[in-house]
């Protein structure tokens, strides 16, 4: 065998898991009714102990054709069942007050003022309100799975065509759901919301990105007494 022969079988070898792994995904995709997504959905599940943490970047752009530019970046700490931290930063211009940082421990509220002084508070339960009461024409997919860490990662995507009236105007809004779930420990992993014709500015195209991280050690403390 010769050393071009050599090289070409070498390739070969190296490509051919590739090959099987991005034509397995591909072949999974599939459309599902929304009972199957319901399922899916359904299957996830935390202990009551569980720990965790989430980083979530939102993103913005006023026309397709831009790029996307940063609006602000959230960090979320938890302890099930009722201890939890979020950090907030907006990065767009214009806000008077840029950061945010909320504690809850049981049934108090620590909020960071801008001055750096804690403010305690009651939580306070609100009513509960139904954020999809006409969810329009709604497609589900399953994509298949993606390896991701070593894991077994399922992929599905939940798309949402929905015109509502604002003031007079008909406005149109698309919104893409992708998730990322860790099957074998039933978590999700990762998550995506892409939304158009969004009512408001600075913005009228909004992206959402959020990566779970469950290794990571967590500690939340009450920050005055």
């Amino acid at each position: 065998m010769n050393c071009s022969q050599l090289r070409v079988k070498k390739l070969t070898a190296a490509l051919v898991p590739l090959l099987t792994v991005t034509i397995f995904a591909q072949s999974q995709e599939r459309v599902i009714s929304q009972d199957e997504y319901d399922t899916i959905m359904r299957r996830l599940s935390l202990p009551g102990n569980a720990v965790y943490t989430m980083r979530g970047s939102v993103f913005f752009k006023e026309s397709p054709d831009q790029d996307w530019k940063p609006y602000s970046e959230t960090i979320g700490e938890y302890i099930l069942p009722d201890r939890h931290r979020i950090r907030v930063t907006m990065l767009y211009r214009g806000f008077e007050d840029p950061r945010s940082d909320v504690i809850r421990i049981g049934g108090k509220l620590y909020i960071k003022r801008p001055d750096g002084e804690w403010r305690v508070d009651v939580l306070r339960q609100g009513p509960n309100i139904n954020e999809n009461p006409d969810e329009g024409t709604v497609e589900y997919r399953d994509l298949g799975y993606e390896p991701i860490g070593g894991k077994k990662v399922l992929k599905v995507q939940k798309t949402t065509q929905k015109t509502s009236e604002k003031d007079g105007v008909k406005v149109e809004r698309n919104t893409v759901e992708l998730d990322w779930i860790d099957v074998e420990n039933r978590r999700v992993l990762k998550e995506e919301r892409i939304t158009d014709s969004t009512v408001g500015q600075p913005y009228r195209y909004l992206r959402t990105l959020t990566i779970y991280d469950y290794v990571s050690k967590v500690t939340i403390e009450a920050p005055v007494k």
